[in-house]
């Protein structure tokens, strides 16, 4: 079953959009395909716009804004004024851009901007749309190849070494999975019947064992890079 998709309306009447903003129709039609099933799985109903459309269109309940910049620099006059744009407008509703380029600088740039997400468009499908979940569930999302650029950790290291190993408990792997949806300590606690100490506890340890600094960065290196949990949360016995 698809997903309704809306075009060329001012002014949106309907519960729960996401909001695809892309300056060309051709391939704005392309992303809008390939978010379909997505958002009909999230229970929205996108929205596929141009730049021009997002200065004069009005929205009632957005729950994310998809910029999708393709081969453009992000500090083009047009896209600047785009997420000035979103950010006054809708100052707490998540905005993620899709682009071409994984320019350390750029997504720097990016982030600085106030995105939510910033999604390389040399990921996979999937990968990509699970990004946009853990993102409308209140996470970040970067890429960690500039997450991780200015120092060194266990999650590059693995990359280069073919021998190198993570040592995850199957609790850790459960919180990870936890953390990928954006999953509070006091969630996670009550749905592994353990205290919310432990659950702080162990998110130290596997920050440790990744070499990150928060619980934001563990959920962006494991959802994008080869480091996988083990399985879905599930209630510990």
């Amino acid at each position: 079953m698809n997903a309704s998709v809306i075009e060329n309306a001012s002014v949106i009447e309907n519960a729960g959009l996401a909001i695809l903003v892309d300056a060309l129709p051709f391939r704005r039609a392309g992303l809008a395909n390939i978010l379909a099933q997505w958002v009909f799985t999230e229970g929205l109903t996108l929205k596929a716009i141009s730049l021009e459309e997002l200065r004069i269109a009005e929205f009632q309940n957005p729950q994310i804004y998809i910029l999708n910049v393709g081969g453009d620099c992000m500090s083009d006059d047009r896209l600047v004024a785009a997420l000035q744009c979103l950010r006054t407008r809708s100052p707490t509703i998540p905005v993620a851009v899709f682009s071409d380029s994984v320019d350390a600088a750029i997504v720097r740039f990016a982030c600085s901007a106030g995105v939510d997400a910033y999604i390389p468009t040399n990921l996979e499908p999937p990968t990509a749309l699970k990004a946009l979940s853990f993102v409308i569930s209140g996470g970040k999302f970067f890429p960690p190849e500039s997450l991780f650029s200015s120092a060194p950790s266990v999650v590059r290291e693995k990359s280069e070494n073919s021998n190198g190993t993570l040592h995850l408990t199957q609790r850790q792997n459960d919180i990870i999975e936890a953390l990928k949806f954006g999953h509070s300590n006091k969630i996670i606690a009550r749905r592994l019947n353990i205290a919310e100490a432990t659950v702080k506890i162990h998110i130290r340890q596997i920050m440790r064992k990744l070499g990150v600094q928060n619980r934001t960065q563990i959920a962006l290196a494991m959802i994008s890079s080869d480091v996988r949990g083990a399985g879905p949360l599930a209630r510990a016995p």
